[in-house]
């Protein structure tokens, strides 16, 4: 149940689709890097940066000769804007991993000192730099405090998207169905974008992202007993534009959230909504799960 977009890759395929551009190659996993346990040092909550652009040319040029530490040295200021270049050289030398840390740091203490309740995109920013770190767990930690308190629910909501599919996955239902409304209007984008998709890399992208979507929401509203919201929700599938895709994935995570009779049930919704093909696959699907040694919710 893997594969849910973050709003940055959704751009990418907004920008793919329009503009043609081929599907890219995965990113190689990350070596692991070993952090040190002394306290990170203080850095000022927002740099300066007045042209990035330049900085980056600048820094480029000091990479090109093989000056690593002067680079990061001079990319250090604008933290925010040159984040990602910063993250590639972190594989590098351990400053650029350094300089990124205490500016996710410095984040954390604003949310922590409330301002998150004035700019909530410092929860988006501070996610931003835990993607590159390959610290996702940490902003699941932070969408947890910020959503405890009203005042800080707008920013825990700049992040749903990050860590939904974790919440999911670690069966906190409530929480990641907490914004309902952000969720269809993701299923609607995603839907639109498939609708447009040019090639046969975008429409698989966009498709497996939408399929997962569909599967963590109809597994969460299962496991709450909102069946008839997850009712509307197979109306909406099944209408997507590649339905027959979306059925075996909706089937499992009725026994992910729920149990035999939740898929028992999904099956009689589908027979009014899905095609007798699709019904037929759903119903040895569920034949070939329910004869396994382990079905049901997520161990």
């Amino acid at each position: 149940m893997r594969g849910l977009l973050g709003l940055g890759l959704l751009a990418w395929i907004l920008c793919a689709v329009a503009c043609g551009s081929q599907a890219p190659a995965q990113r190689p996993a990350a070596p692991p890097v070993v952090v040190s346990a002394a306290p990170p040092e203080p850095e000022a909550a927002s740099p300066q940066c007045t042209d990035d652009a330049a900085v980056l040319e600048q820094g480029k040029a000091l990479e090109s000769k093989g000056e690593l530490e002067a680079a990061i040295g001079v990319y250090a200021p604008c933290v925010d804007e040159l984040a990602e270049r910063l993250g590639m050289l972190a594989r590098r030398h351990p400053e650029a991993r350094r300089v990124l840390e205490r500016r996710r740091e410095a984040l954390a203490a604003e949310i922590a000192e409330g301002k998150g309740k004035q700019d909530p995109s410092i929860c988006r920013r501070l996610a931003h730099f835990d993607s590159i770190l390959h610290q996702e767990g940490r902003t699941l930690e932070v969408y947890r405090a910020a959503l405890a308190h009203e005042e800080t629910q707008d920013c825990a909501r700049q992040i749903q998207s990050r860590i939904w599919d974790a919440m999911v996955e670690l069966g906190e239902y409530e929480d990641a169905v907490r914004f309902p409304e952000d969720i269809h209007n993701s299923l609607t984008t995603f839907a639109a974008v498939l609708r447009v998709a040019r090639t046969p890399e975008q429409r698989m992208l966009v498709a497996s992202s939408l399929e997962s979507r569909y599967g963590l929401y109809f597994e969460a509203l299962i496991a709450l007993s909102r069946r008839d919201e997850a009712q509307k929700l197979l109306e909406q599938a099944a209408q997507v534009p590649a339905p027959a895709r979306v059925w075996p994935v909706l089937l499992r995570s009725a026994l992910y959230g729920g149990e035999v009779e939740d898929a028992e049930w999904l099956l009689e919704e589908a027979e009014k909504l899905a095609s007798p093909a699709q019904l037929e696959e759903l119903r040895q699907q569920l034949a070939a799960l329910t004869a396994a040694p382990s079905i049901g919710r997520r161990k």
